[in-house]
């Protein structure tokens, strides 16, 4: 599993070199879960590669590629175009604890495309909430924007009120709470949450090799 994890890495580093198809989002967007589809309970783990953001996306109840929010909820209103790129549930829709919202932009995203994309997971953050809120349930939600930086939309970044720094293994990561939503948000680049990935599953492949021993701590 962990080497399968390996190849699936490397994969998604040699698209992103690739110039032919680094600035395709959606190349990008299926090896993390193919779009238009759906998957419940991680009936097959090859369904999805959501495990390259956190260990913690393994487990989950319901998990939604570019589907949007109205027929994710069976919501019949007139903004049935607010489409998340992923959505996932910890728990059922009617008993939901966590949801992740994922939004992926290409490697020629700009500052413009960056404030546009936290808006979007904003957006999609307050008809969630608002939903679950209006049956008695409270919600924390997590949120990604894989983007792109360069030296001005980092300092765009750094600039924003209530942005930290979290630790990475390379690159940059920002985060952002957002107390009315209940919805933390972070900013990352494609390359850095690769090399994250690529350094959690080194760290089993060095276990499974023996390479780490209690006395290496």
């Amino acid at each position: 599993y962990f080497f399968d994890r390996e190849r699936i890495i490397k994969d998604i580093k040699n698209t992103i070199d690739d110039t032919a198809k680094k600035r395709n989002e959606t190349i990008i967007h299926d090896k993390i879960m193919k779009r238009k589809t759906s998957d419940k309970n991680q009936l097959d783990y090859k369904n999805s590669n959501l495990w390259l953001f956190d260990e913690r996306f393994m487990t989950y109840t319901y998990a939604y590629s570019d589907n949007t929010i109205n027929k994710i909820l069976q919501l019949s209103d007139n903004d049935k175009n607010i489409r998340p790129d992923i959505c996932i549930f910890t728990k059922s829709k009617e008993d939901a604890s966590e949801i992740v919202l994922i939004e992926l932009k290409g490697s020629d995203a700009t500052g413009e495309k960056n404030s546009s994309g936290i808006n979007e997971l904003n957006k999609y953050a307050r008809k969630i909430k608002n939903y679950f809120e209006q049956n008695g349930k409270e919600i924390l939600i997590w949120s990604y924007l894989i983007t792109t930086f360069n030296k001005e939309t980092k300092q765009e970044i750094e600039d924003t009120n209530g942005i930290k720094r979290a630790y990475t293994t390379k690159g940059d990561i920002y985060y952002l709470y957002n107390d009315n939503l209940n919805m933390v948000t972070h900013i990352l680049t494609l390359d850095t949450m690769v090399e994250d990935a690529m350094a959690r599953n080194q760290l089993f492949l060095n276990i499974l090799r023996g390479n780490i021993g209690s006395g290496n701590i």
